[in-house]
């Protein structure tokens, strides 16, 4: 996921003035972040020490990274190409390529991490976590950007798409349900109740589950909380201004 974090899967962070992605992963021996600062090389950072443990060289710039729930592997979106770490050692376990072009623009692990979630150009990928084969491709019918995963079971998955819509997707039937109209959408995230919350300049809208429309009202937001953190994060909640009195849901593993 573009600016993930592997322990809520979707967090933000904002370091020495420039955006990075970041993964936190509880390794065997330490526990350390994958940072992919837009470079052709991951950073494995000592989050005791705050100092790098390792640098991986990479085939492209780094955009987006995840880690499996147990934080043994790693991945991360290197132009396009997928490559997989192996935490613990600090190396590479694998990659795999998608073309030359485009690059892909987010990533995102199932809560089981079997499978890895992949936007690119037009399409949502699915790919087998282990062996990072395709078993599935769908067509969002637009470019697409952020990636958000989550609702009951992590059966639903959400893209900011170039036209100012918001694609909803189906994982257990690997089809796009609708394409919500949101313009301006910058970032998106899932609550368990499935309702997913879209960032737009200084609002926060919500699409209902099964609903083909954003509610009316939006939700203003703070100025420094234009993009979505983990849905149902303290971060999340104190960016809506939102408590669980309000109905908000927390995703199960966030």
């Amino acid at each position: 996921m573009v600016l993930g974090d592997g322990t809520s899967r979707s967090a933000r962070a904002l370091l020495a003035a420039s955006i990075f992605a970041v993964a936190l992963a509880s390794a065997a021996e330490a526990r350390v972040s994958l940072v992919a600062t837009g470079t052709t090389s991951i950073v494995f950072l000592d989050i005791t020490t705050r100092e790098p443990a390792a640098r991986l060289p990479l085939p492209g710039p780094a955009r987006a990274v995840a880690v499996a729930p147990d934080g043994r592997r790693g991945y991360v979106a290197a132009g396009p190409e997928v490559v997989a770490l192996d935490v613990n050692n600090r190396t590479e376990a694998g990659r795999t390529a998608f073309g030359v072009a485009p690059a892909i623009a987010d990533i995102e692990l199932s809560r089981s991490g079997r499978a890895l979630y992949v936007v690119q150009g037009t399409r949502l990928l699915v790919l087998d976590a282990t062996t990072l084969t395709t078993t599935a491709a769908i067509d969002l019918r637009a470019e697409g950007g952020q990636l958000a995963v989550g609702g009951a079971g992590g059966t639903a998955a959400a893209v900011v798409l170039a036209n100012g819509r918001v694609a909803i997707v189906s994982l257990p039937d690997k089809r796009l349900l609708r394409r919500v109209k949101v313009k301006g959408a910058t970032g998106v995230a899932i609550d368990d109740r499935t309702t997913t919350w879209v960032t737009t300049r200084g609002r926060l809208h919500a699409i209902a589950h099964g609903r083909r429309r954003a509610r009316k009202r939006p939700i203003a937001l703070p100025r420094r909380s234009w993009t979505c953190p983990a849905a149902g994060s303290s971060a999340w909640r104190r960016a809506a201004g939102l408590d669980a009195a309000r109905g908000i849901g927390t995703p199960a593993g966030s």
